[in-house]
C-alpha cells in the first residue's frame, strides 16, 4: 500500500471508534511478539483526521507498521511501529526511544515500561 492507503485505513479506525495497527503491505498482522511506537507522531482533534497530512507522516517515518489511537480528549495519534519477536528487545527499544509502554500482541495488552531506568 502507499502512504496514503494506509492513512485511508487508519481514517476508516477512527471512523468506527477504533484504535488498531496497519500493515504497510496490507497483509496479515503478527499474533505475537511486541510492538514500540517509533519516534514522532502526527495527532488530530477526532473530527478533523486530514487523511493528506497523516499520508505525508507516513511516507516520512518509513515503518512496516502504523497505528492509531485515540486519548481521553478525543485526539487522533498516528504513529510508526516496530514489531521485535522479545519482550526484553522491545523493552530495550522502548527505552531507547523513550517510551513508556510496549504493546504485547498475544495477551492484547501494554506492558509499562520505565524509560529512564537503564537496561
Amino acid at each position: 500500500m502507499n502512504a496514503y492507503e494506509v492513512a485511508s485505513h487508519l481514517y476508516d479506525l477512527t471512523l468506527r471508534g477504533e484504535a488498531g495497527i496497519v500493515a504497510d503491505d496490507g497483509l496479515s498482522l503478527p499474533s505475537d511478539g511486541y510492538y514500540v511506537a517509533g519516534r514522532g507522531e502526527v495527532v488530530f482533534d477526532h473530527d478533523e483526521f486530514d487523511r493528506g497530512e497523516a499520508a505525508w507522516f507516513i511516507g516520512s517515518h518509513r515503518a512496516v507498521f502504523y497505528a492509531v489511537t485515540q486519548d481521553e480528549s478525543k485526539k487522533v495519534h498516528v504513529c510508526s511501529m516496530s514489531h521485535l519477536a522479545t519482550e526484553r528487545a522491545a523493552v530495550a527499544i522502548a527505552k531507547i526511544r523513550k517510551q513508556s509502554e510496549i504493546w504485547d500482541v498475544a495477551a492484547g495488552a501494554g506492558i509499562p515500561v520505565d524509560p529512564s531506568a537503564a537496561f
